[in-house]
This record gives C-alpha cells, sequence and structure tokens, in this order.
C-alpha cells in the first residue's frame, strides 16, 4: 500500500506542479501597465497559480456545471468564503476562485444549494464581534448577485454551522445557537430565489442540547432536520412554510455511542442518517432510516462502515438507486477519502469502501454533489491548506484517477518595503510562487513609477522560508535583509543599481546561535545597519545589530547588544539615523515602547522608555529629520488603537512627553511608517475606519504640529502594510499589499504588492490661537457634529471678520460670515451645506476665524 501512497503522490505533485508553473508576464513596464488606478500600479504583474487555501468544502450541482464553496485562509488576519465553478469534464473554470464574500472578518463552514436559477451561499460570520449567518446568492455563471451580503441571522450568542437545502419555492437553512460548548439551539429560516428573508427564525429542538453540525435534507413535501447530542441522535420536521411539525423531536438514536457529524439524504420513500459513533471504541459510521412521517425504521440503527480505525465526517447523497457514502478514513498512515454505495435498505454493497484518493498524507471532510445523471463530484480538504476533489460515478468507479485541485489561487505577496538610492526605487517583498516556500523578490523602479525589472528579481529563493525583507539603499547598490529559516539567521544580499542580484546565496548578518527574527536596515551614508530581536540568551529575547559595508562585509557577525533584560522579550526593531547617531526603538512586551540611542557603530549612549501603551505584538517605526527624530507607534491608550507620535533629541530626551495623537478616529489604526521629505515628517498607516482596510495619512512639522491628515489609498478591498520612502521632488514612494480583483482580463481576487508615488495634499493646519489675549476664542458647542453644529467666537476689537470651512486638504468649503464686527461674542450655525448647497461627506473639517491678519483654526469632526 505504501508503494500505491507514493506513486499516487508522485502523479498528483506532478499535476499540481503544471498549475504552479503555469504563469503569464502580463507586463512588466508602468509605461504601457493597465493595471494603474488612481496613481497607484501593479509592481509585479506575473500570474503564478499555486494551490489556494481551503478548508470546509460544500459542493452543489445547477444542472449543468458543479460548483464548490470553501473557507478562505488566505489573508494575513482573516478567512473569507471563495468559490470556483468545475465542469462535468472535470475542467476548473475558474481558476484564481471566485470571492463569495470581501469582508474582512472570520467567514467559516459555508454550506451551498442550487435552486431552480441560482445557488445560496451560507456561512458563519464574525463581523459584528459574534458569528451571525450571512448568505448571498450566485447564479451559474458564478456571479455574485447581491451587492451586499443578506444578513439572515444576529444574535449575541454565536451561530454557527449553517446547512441550507432547496425546496422547489424557497431555500431553508438551519443552524446551531452555541449557548455554551455543549449547549444550543437550532434554529431555522426560509429564504426566497430573489434572497428575501421570508418568514421569523423559528427554533427546532425543543431543550437546548445541541451539538455543531446539524444537518438537512427536503423529501418534497417537508424539511427534515438532525442534530447530535452527546450520546444521541435527534431529528425534527419542518413544513414547507416553516411550521415546525414535530414539537416533540425524533430520537433517532440513542446509547452506546457518543455521535457526531450527522448527515442525511431522501432516496423518494425514506431518509437515511449516517453519523460518526464512537461505540465500539475507534469511530466508525452508523446509520438509520426514518420515514417521511418521522418513524425510525431502524431503532437499534446499522452499523455501516465499522474498523479498528477512525472513519469519521460522513456525506451522503442519493443517486437515483442507492446512496453514495463517502467519509475520512484513517485504516492506513494519514487518513484518505472513501467511498462506498447503500442501497435502500440500509445495507452496504462496498462493505470495505472505495478509495476515491490516497495520494495525499491528509485528507479530511469530503462533500459530494450529484449531477443527476451518471457521476458525481466528491470535494475535501487537503490537510488544513487546500480543496482538492475527483468525479466518480454511480458505480464507485474512479473517472478521475488523478485527484485534482480546487482550490487553485494566483499568488499572493506580503510585507513590501522599500528604499530609495536617490535615483530609484527598490521595493522587496515575500511570497509563496514556489507553492511550498516563502521567499523575497524584489523590483526597482525608476522615478517616473516605471517597474524597470518586468522579471522580478529572485532575492532569495532556497528551499525554506525567507520572509520578512526590509531594504536599504546607497548610490551604490540596496541591501535587502530578511528573517531566514535555513539557519534561523538574518540573511542578507546585495542588488546593484542595474537590478543585479550581487549574492545570490546571500549571507549571514549574523552567526550566533538560536533564532534571529525581524530585521530592519538602513544607509548611514557611510555603511549599512541591521538590526533585528535575537533568542540567544537563556530568558528573554533581546534587540541586537551590526554594520554592514556596501561590499557585503559584515563587521560584526556576533552582533552588538542594544538591550536585553533577563526575562523580558523586546521585539521589532526599527532604525533610524540623523547622520551623527542611531535611534533603535521596539516593542518592550506586553506594553512597552523603548528606545536607545547609539552611536555609528552600534554602542549605546542611552536609553529611554517612551511609552507605556504601545499595542501588544506592534511595529514602532521611526525616521529623522537630520536632527531630531520622529517616533510613530500603534497606541492603545483608548478604546481602539490609535496613532500616536513623538520627537525625541540627538541626545534620547523626549520632546513630546504624553505623544501627539496623530489618528484617533474611530476604528483601529496600526502599522504606521514614516519618513523625513525634506520639509515635513510624513506617516501613513494601515486604517480600519471604513468597512475594509485603507492606507491613510499625515503630515507634522519638526516642531510636533500635526499639519495635514489625508487619505491616500481607499481602493475597494483591503490595503495592507504600507512601506513609505521620499522620492524625487515633492513625490513620495508608496509600496503597499492590496486586493486585486484581476490582472489584466484574468480574475485573480489575491493580495498584490501596489506602488504609489503621490504628493500629499497642501493641507490646513489645526493651530491654537496666536493672541495672548485670553479672551478671543473659537469653538464648537458640539464636536463631533451630526447634520449641524454651532461655532462660538469672541473678537475684542472692531475689524473685518471671515469664519470659514475648509476640508482636510485644505479645500473652501463654505464661508459662513464675511463682516465688518464690532467687538463680542457671537454664533453662527453651519448645517453642513457646502456653498453649492450641497450636504458634505462625515469627515474632519477645519473651521479658521480670520481677524485682520490673524487666524484662528480649530478642528471639527463631523457626521452624516
Amino acid at each position: 500500500m505504501k508503494a500505491v501512497h507514493v506513486q499516487k503522490i508522485t502523479k498528483w505533485l506532478l499535476m499540481l506542479s503544471l498549475a504552479v508553473l503555469l504563469t503569464s508576464a502580463i507586463n512588466g513596464q508602468h509605461r504601457e501597465n493597465p493595471f494603474v488606478r488612481a496613481g497607484e500600479f501593479l509592481i509585479d504583474s506575473t500570474l503564478v497559480y499555486i494551490p489556494g487555501s481551503g478548508t470546509s468544502p460544500s459542493v452543489a450541482f445547477s444542472g449543468t456545471t458543479y460548483i464548490a464553496v470553501w473557507t478562505n485562509n488566505s489573508t494575513a488576519s482573516y478567512a473569507n468564503i471563495t468559490a470556483a465553478r468545475i465542469s462535468q469534464s472535470g475542467v476548473l473554470i475558474d481558476s484564481a476562485g471566485i470571492l463569495v464574500s470581501s469582508i474582512p472578518a472570520q467567514q467559516i463552514d459555508p454550506s451551498i444549494a442550487f435552486g431552480s436559477t441560482t445557488y445560496l451561499i451560507v456561512w458563519s460570520d464574525n463581523r459584528g464581534g459574534t458569528y451571525d449567518i450571512y448568505g448571498t446568492r450566485m447564479n451559474a455563471a458564478g456571479i455574485v448577485l447581491d451587492t451586499a451580503d443578506i444578513l439572515i441571522a444576529l444574535s449575541s450568542i454565536d451561530l454557527l454551522t449553517p446547512a441550507v437545502v432547496h425546496s422547489g419555492s424557497s431555500f431553508f437553512v438551519i443552524w446551531k445557537e452555541q449557548l455554551s460548548p455543549t449547549t444550543g439551539y437550532i434554529q431555522g429560516v426560509r429564504i426566497s430565489e430573489a434572497g428575501t428573508i421570508i418568514d421569523t427564525i423559528i427554533t427546532i429542538n425543543y431543550q437546548p442540547i445541541a451539538f455543531i453540525s446539524p444537518s438537512l435534507s427536503f423529501d418534497g413535501r417537508n424539511f427534515f432536520a438532525v442534530w447530535a447530542v452527546a450520546t444521541h441522535l435527534y431529528g425534527a420536521r419542518v413544513d414547507s412554510g416553516g411550521a415546525l411539525i414535530d414539537t416533540t423531536n425524533i430520537q433517532i438514536a440513542t446509547n452506546p455511542g457518543y455521535k457526531t457529524n450527522p448527515s442525511l439524504s431522501f432516496d423518494g420513500n425514506n431518509y437515511l442518517v449516517v453519523w460518526q459513533d464512537n461505540r465500539n471504541g475507534s469511530t466508525d459510521i452508523f446509520g438509520a432510516r426514518i420515514d417521511t412521517g418521522g418513524t425510525v425504521l431502524d431503532t437499534l440503527a446499522r452499523p455501516l462502515i465499522v474498523h479498528n480505525d477512525n472513519m469519521e465526517y460522513p456525506a451522503l447523497t442519493f443517486t437515483g438507486e442507492t446512496y453514495l457514502l463517502a467519509w475520512q478514513d484513517a485504516r492506513f498512515a494519514g487518513t484518505d477519502i472513501y467511498v462506498a454505495r447503500v442501497n435502500t435498505e440500509g445495507v452496504v454493497i462496498d462493505t470495505n469502501g472505495v478509495p476515491v484518493s490516497a495520494a495525499l498524507p491528509n485528507e479530511y471532510e469530503p462533500a459530494l454533489a450529484f449531477s443527476g445523471a451518471s457521476q458525481l463530484l466528491i470535494a475535501w480538504s487537503v490537510g488544513d491548506s487546500s480543496i482538492a476533489g475527483s468525479r466518480i460515478d454511480t458505480s464507485c468507479a474512479l473517472i478521475d484517477s488523478i485527484s485534482f485541485a480546487l482550490s487553485v489561487a494566483v499568488c499572493p505577496q506580503w510585507n513590501p518595503q522599500v528604499a530609495s538610492n536617490g535615483n530609484q526605487y527598490l521595493v522587496a517583498w515575500y511570497d509563496n510562487r514556489n507553492a511550498t516556500d516563502l521567499n523575497i523578490y524584489g523590483a526597482r523602479i525608476d522615478t517616473t513609477g516605471s517597474v524597470l525589472d518586468a522579471t522580478m528579481i529572485p532575492i532569495a529563493t532556497h528551499a525554506v522560508n525567507q520572509q520578512l525583507p526590509t531594504v536599504a539603499g546607497s548610490p551604490e547598490n540596496y541591501l535587502i535583509a530578511w528573517q531566514d529559516d535555513r539557519f534561523a539567521n538574518i540573511y542578507a544580499a546585495r542588488v546593484d543599481t542595474a537590478g543585479s542580484l550581487l549574492d545570490p546565496s546571500g549571507f549571514p548578518i549574523t552567526t550566533a546561535n538560536h533564532e534571529q527574527e525581524a530585521p530592519a536596515a538602513i544607509f548611514d551614508g557611510t555603511k549599512y545597519f541591521v538590526v533585528w530581536h535575537d533568542r540567544r540568551n537563556a530568558s528573554g529575547i533581546g534587540i541586537y545589530g551590526t554594520g554592514a559595508s556596501t561590499s557585503g562585509i559584515v563587521l560584526n557577525p556576533a552582533g552588538i547588544r542594544i538591550s536585553y533584560i533577563s526575562g523580558m522579550d523586546e521585539r521589532y526593531p526599527a532604525i533610524a539615523s540623523n547622520g551623527q547617531c542611531y535611534l533603535i526603538v521596539w516593542n518592550r512586551y506586553p506594553n512597552g515602547l523603548a528606545a536607545a540611542v547609539t552611536d555609528t557603530s552600534g554602542v549605546v549612549i542611552d536609553t529611554v522608555t517612551i511609552a507605556h501603551t504601545l499595542a501588544a505584538d506592534a511595529y514602532p517605526c521611526v525616521t529623522s529629520d537630520g536632527t531630531n527624530f520622529l517616533v510613530a507607534w500603534e497606541d492603545i491608550r483608548n478604546a481602539e488603537s490609535d496613532i500616536y507620535v513623538t520627537r525625541l533629541d540627538s541626545s534620547g530626551a523626549i520632546l513630546d512627553s504624553s505623544g501627539i495623537p496623530l489618528c484617533i478616529v474611530s476604528g483601529s489604526q496600526v502599522h504606521p511608517t514614516a519618513v523625513w521629505d525634506g520639509t515635513y515628517y510624513t506617516v501613513v498607516w494601515e486604517d480600519y475606519r471604513n468597512t475594509s482596510s485603507d492606507i491613510y495619512g499625515a503630515r507634522v512639522t519638526n516642531t510636533g504640529s500635526v499639519f495635514n491628515r489625508f487619505s491616500v489609498v481607499t481602493q475597494d478591498g483591503n490595503q495592507f502594510m504600507p512601506s513609505i520612502v521620499d522620492g524625487a521632488g515633492a513625490h513620495l514612494m508608496l509600496a503597499y499589499a492590496g486586493f486585486a480583483d484581476s490582472i489584466g482580463t484574468e480574475p485573480v481576487n489575491t493580495i498584490r504588492i501596489w506602488g504609489s508615488l503621490f504628493v500629499p495634499p497642501a493641507g490646513i493646519a489645526e493651530e491654537n490661537p496666536k493672541s495672548s489675549r485670553s479672551d478671543i476664542s473659537l469653538h464648537f458647542l458640539v464636536n463631533p457634529a451630526r447634520s449641524k453644529t454651532t461655532i462660538s467666537y469672541t473678537i475684542v476689537q472692531k475689524g473685518n471678520v471671515s469664519l470659514t470651512i475648509y476640508n482636510a486638504s485644505g479645500r473652501k468649503v463654505k464661508n459662513l460670515v464675511h463682516s465688518h464686527l464690532r467687538p463680542g461674542r457671537y454664533t453662527v450655525t453651519w448645517n453642513g451645506i457646502d456653498a453649492n448647497g450641497i450636504p458634505v461627506q462625515s469627515a474632519v473639517y477645519f473651521c479658521c476665524l480670520q481677524i485682520g491678519s490673524e487666524r484662528y483654526i480649530r478642528k471639527v469632526v463631523f457626521f452624516r
């Protein structure tokens, strides 16, 4: 059997490698790059298909094609629902998948059913904090029909593991309301084919003792739901009008044996319910038949698949003459997918089962769809990483001798970092285009935004994970350092200004024992300096660093200790130079923001604690104006993560002791990055004030005044992980990981690396009144304001007075007062209407009071 496994693994990997190697360089030049959107451009437009992430599949058939849906875990911090169509000949139609919902939330356990013209896909979704039930409709062409997901059920208690079936006129959805891990209600509701909720939610079980994973079927007149309760299995019928028939639930099976994961189907006369049952010690598959009147025909339950090894996750469908049963089988090493026919009397025809695929080490959770004719599609999870499928006929004969990947995806890309050498930029990131490991790639970009390397530079592509790159640029070359799993060290390589990789194998920045991670690098005008966090000590994590010449010589291979406190975890360092010294900042877990001033050889001059409100596991950042430093971080002193900054001088003295609140709007703000452009500091960050994550920014003067706040990237989908560097002229170069729905004409629905050369908008600063007389004032009676706000102002001498509203980019919205006034206190109401009579958007606005040559400015947050 082992020889058979090896042979099948080889064939499956050969098939998979064809998908991985299916690449097409659509276009490498920004001059001809069709992927430009509002000043942003795609850096790497090469399509590389890899096995896509996937668990918990569900499948259905439309009459012409199959469709599979699954939970896609490929994003950084959440899971989405993805689908793909498969032809009856076994061809994957949607090579990059169909993104069913892109809401940034955990979306799990999808279920799908086909109606008369549309599919309904339902899932459990935690966008509201707890898990609720959402759904959407899709047509047979794979087009999502609902512009907004359908909220099916909302609760303060988690709603989990939905199942859906079609009655011929409407869909019926059931789920578990989980009161605790072992108790809960089974609930349900009907949904029309137009996507509307038909009636109120009903509770199906009369006692809250239901475990996860209910199952559902329809017999032409009534729905039948089943669920497990420890050693018992229960069911209940619901009529096609959504009314509960069996208020005293049907007891299908009782002791002995713990019962889970039921599945059922209807053969035209009776239901067959199957489940996994551990009454024999190992887990086996048992079953029982129930007629349409709710009478259990097999009161003792039938042992269907019984072995000494675990048989789990049964899936069942009726094929016209027999039932087809699939399950996860552990009789050999790992788990494989098996099938067997069961006749309408509940007797197994294929007593030992038929292996569908034994090619991969672990295969889980099969799902079945019958074409209505002679074949079925089986989909299953491969480990915890992807979805595979295969077709069989109704006799259990394999149509596809080698299973095929269903969750194929275009390779996503993460964690871009950008640096400049004064004449061009280099962006580096990591991705898994080889389908097994994370590797480092890069590309140069000129000052007009043209991508200079049509074929990306393979900076580190060894057969281990290489990730979290950092980039620094000198006039001679770039240094890229990264976290490398070859020896758990920090490695680096240089790329010259022509794009040639000077160190194909890379070289170790440090040769110390134990793990070194999360590097950051700068060029100080003479040499590179790299810092990282280091696990060489017996207790705790420290911060270390070393210099490296532009010729690739590491000056201190053992590393210089910047900070180490026994028992303390210090992580995620960042570094900046002002030409005379370095400021290194890092996360002192859990909430400390620490810093060290060092000389240019890395010798520590002083250390300081900047804040005790840094978010745990946050990455602080630092930049310099040539004299002082600006540090930005993710701050948790308020209810949500905000962006704060502070300045430090070259001795390490903190100039803004409480920090400056750069962005404290609703929603979390994380991952700041900062640069000095010669006039202002610019800080950009990942911002969750909207439904998806966007990139926002702000400018700060070197005296600590916030000059402007603005949006940078607010495209559809999500934008993550910004990195910014000073550019040519007034431009800044931004690199970020952002959602791309297509590249050329090919749908991709994945995260790619984007670039943007942008000029921060000329804004208007929020200033304190400069008059020494305390009786001059300007303030809002309501702030934040909804629909209108009253502005109160006082003047102390007669003169020409102007009161004007500006938006955050400095553009005039409306002049409220323009008159010659006597001294006194005045009020004026602004109703949120601009000069053209159009209601303004919810945003931040500035009110400017001009008295003669003096200006007084206050900010107001206006909501609609």
